[in-house]
């Protein structure tokens, strides 16, 4: 509690004690050596009130930085060659030093300590913090034989210094100096195609490189590796936005709302600045040269096998052949959520890798067709024009890559720690083949050795290859045909055959433009765009009329024609068959031939030849023979019989379906006494054809109905008298 009384001398004594004890204790503190981490500090003010005397006492602990003596050293070269551009015995290196406090604490006594050359300098007494030193210390070697074999002269040296607490500080820097220095190397590169069992390259196989570096000159090299932006995926820009996104989807969570992307590393400001100074020729138009790839990558699931349901992702792979930089590329899937959809830049002849990626779950239906069609738009801009391109790919789900080879660079060994003068090694990598590698019918790719000499000067060499791949385009299409016969179930003029088409693409590269022909049916279905390998589609169905030539035959034969372009533009065609897609076989649809013949038999009348007005011996019956076609087949050879009269009319040459000939047969029979006696005259008559198979078709007449077999009965009236004459 504070008393609020009128200030007095003895206040005023009381209070300059006061400020004379604080003044004590902070000067107490300046006393204080640095070394010390916390200043602890005792204040006591006494003075007198009323003639009583009062004090008090106040304790505080100040933390302070230790003490933290530290040197830096750097250490200059420079090679004196007497003018004649090359080191020589007796030649010098002269070194300049500077030095610099880096602790916190005042050094005493710095100097140095250079045990391959002769130095020059006192020590310095005091050096305060962050001062630095540059005049003080020289030094100068000369050269001696063996340093001029060595190719070059490693010179260490030490800085010391004291501080006043008794600590020390040091700091050592090593100058490499090259002398006639030579260092060089060579790349040679090479690379096996890893073909399948069929034979040929498909989507999948590999190819291994060999890349053997070599060091060419007469000194080491060291930290020596080779990159190849086709082989060593962690070296494309957007890789790790890929590996993000593979170890986000490991995790039971949304991948595309809970990843960290780092950013691309390409600074756009500086590349279009860059460009923006090369004398480009002015052109009103120019085709951006950006080839895109997707690839599928699987990105939950378990088992071999998809499932529908699984997510993937589409991993888009950006491509510039051209000399300008592309700006502003953008991706539009509309079937799946972006987690990438933009690439600010992409420079000539540079890559990009998973900067663009799309992921939604695998469907039903696909999971059936065994691939995934996925339409995207891909946009950039070229010297100011806004350019699109339609991707109408179909990526089959046997080829969907797993997370491990996208997350790990595939060049072995990573680096070579030392390569003496005159030995080589080998780096090796697997590249696995892309359907675009199959269709542009070649791997280009260009890797990169480097390597550090004596001095730590990078060395590079470039090597390019170009694996060939040969295509192999083939296509195959299986017809399959049913017949609708209608109700009757029998085969008729004007009946439809219907035809089913499955297209395969057999071969190794995407076909385009694929169409279906037919001479003997109607095809309807547009033509497919695009094949992809081992893919299999039906786009198409064709219809045929019944035509007599069928039913004659039993059977509709027929064969189909598939046509595509390869992506060089080489027709490949097939012919149809009806199961094997190697065979060229016509398809067969059976029509269960129908063969029959009918034969109606009747009397005209009966001719009353002796005129006696009475049916007598001698009288005649003409009768009339009606021929039916009722089967579904043509007849040839159509000829009538009667075992009692002689049938009057040549064979005929063919008889249509449902044509009646009813005038070309006849027969005349003449009457007996026993016909005459028995009142009638019973008859049947046989016609006979033959079917398209061979056989032969017959059928026993009737009167009066084509499907009976019963006699023709011609009654005949009797006249039972008798005379006699008696003389």
């Amino acid at each position: 509690m504070i008393n609020k009384q009128p200030y007095t001398k003895a206040q005023g004594s009381w209070q300059r004690k006061l400020t004379t004890a604080l003044v004590a204790g902070v000067l107490a503190c300046l006393e204080v050596t640095a070394a010390k981490a916390v200043i602890t500090n005792t204040v006591k003010a006494t003075g007198i009130s009323g003639g009583v005397q009062i004090q008090s006492s106040a304790t505080a602990s100040v933390s302070v930085t230790p003490a933290l003596p530290a040197l830096k050293l750097v250490k200059t070269g420079t090679l004196h060659d007497g003018g004649d551009g090359s080191a020589d015995p007796g030649d010098t290196i002269t070194y300049t030093f500077a030095i610099t406090n880096t602790g916190n604490v005042t050094l005493q006594n710095v100097g140095i300590n250079d045990p391959f050359a002769v130095l020059t300098g006192m020590p310095i007494p005091a050096l305060a913090p962050g001062a630095i030193d540059t005049t003080t210390f020289t030094a100068t070697h000369v050269l001696t034989i063996g340093d001029i074999t060595a190719g070059l002269f490693n010179n260490i040296a030490i800085a010391n210094g004291r501080a006043a607490s008794g600590q020390n500080a040091s700091a050592s820097a090593i100058e490499k100096t090259p002398l006639n220095l030579v260092s060089s190397m060579s790349l040679a590169k090479t690379g096996v195609l890893n073909l399948g069992p069929n034979g040929r390259a498909d989507a999948g196989d590999t190819i291994t490189y060999s890349f053997i570096v070599t060091n060419t000159g007469p000194t080491p090299l060291h930290d020596v590796s080779v990159s190849d932006p086709l082989v060593n995926f962690a070296s494309l820009a957007g890789q790790q936005r890929m590996i993000a996104m593979l170890d986000a989807a490991q995790l039971p969570v949304d991948p595309i709302t809970t990843a960290a992307l780092p950013d691309a590393p390409v600074d756009a400001a500086a590349l279009l600045q860059q460009y923006a100074k090369a004398a480009v020729p002015a052109q009103p138009f120019v085709l951006p040269n950006l080839n895109v790839e997707r690839e599928l990558v699987r990105m939950s699931g378990t088992g071999d096998t998809v499932e529908a349901g699984d997510k993937i992702g589409f991993v888009y792979r950006l491509y510039n052949t051209g000399d300008i930089p592309l700006t502003a590329i953008s991706v539009g899937q509309p079937d799946a959520v972006a987690y990438g959809d933009s690439l600010d830049i992409l420079a000539p002849n540079a890559q990009d890798t998973a900067t663009i990626i799309y992921t939604r779950e695998v469907t039903d239906d696909e999971i059936i067709s065994g691939e995934i069609v996925a339409p995207a738009t891909v946009s950039s801009n070229v010297r100011g024009t806004r350019i699109s391109q339609n991707l109408k790919d179909r990526m089959p789900l046997s080829g969907i890559k797993a997370y491990d080879s996208f997350a790990s660079a595939s060049i072995s060994p990573a680096t070579v720690l030392n390569l003496a003068a005159g030995q080589s090694t080998t780096f090796t990598a697997t590249y696995t083949l892309t359907q675009a590698n199959i269709d542009a019918g070649v791997v280009n790719n260009t890797a990169t050795a480097t390597a550090k000499n004596l001095v730590d000067q990078t060395l590079t060499s470039v090597k390019s290859y170009s694996q060939p791949i040969v295509p192999a385009p083939a296509i195959a299409l299986i017809k399959s045909g049913n017949a609708d016969l209608g109700a009757d179930n029998v085969a008729s003029l004007g009946d439809i055959v219907t035809y089913s088409f499955d297209i395969t693409n057999t071969g190794n590269v995407t076909l385009y433009n694929i169409d279906v022909t037919d001479p003997n049916a109607a095809v309807t279905g547009a033509p497919i765009a695009s094949l992809a390998p081992g893919i299999t589609k039906t786009a198409f169905t064709a219809t045929h009329v019944l035509v007599q030539a069928d039913l004659d035959a039993g059977k509709v034969l027929n064969q189909a024609t598939v046509s595509s372009l390869s992506p060089t533009l080489v027709t490949t065609t097939d012919l149809s068959d009806p199961n094997s897609l190697t065979g060229d076989n016509p398809t067969t649809v059976s029509l269960a031939p129908k063969a029959a013949i009918a034969l109606l038999k009747t009397f005209n009348a009966v001719t009353d030849v002796n005129g006696n007005g009475r049916n007598d011996v001698g009288d005649t019956i003409t009768y009339n023979f009606s021929v039916k076609n009722v089967g579904n087949q043509t007849l040839t050879n159509v000829i009538v019989t009667d075992p009692k009269i002689t049938v009057l009319g040549a064979a005929l040459p063919s008889l249509a379906p449902n044509i009646v000939e009813a005038t070309h047969f006849t027969g005349v029979y003449t009457i007996t006494q026993a016909d005459m006696d028995k009142g009638e005259v019973v008859n049947t008559a046989t016609a006979d054809g033959t079917a398209p198979d061979g056989t032969h078709v017959i059928d026993l007449s009737d009167p009066g109905v084509l499907t009976a077999d019963a006699p023709t009965i011609t009654p005949l009236m009797q006249q039972p008298k008798i005379s006699l004459v008696k003389t």
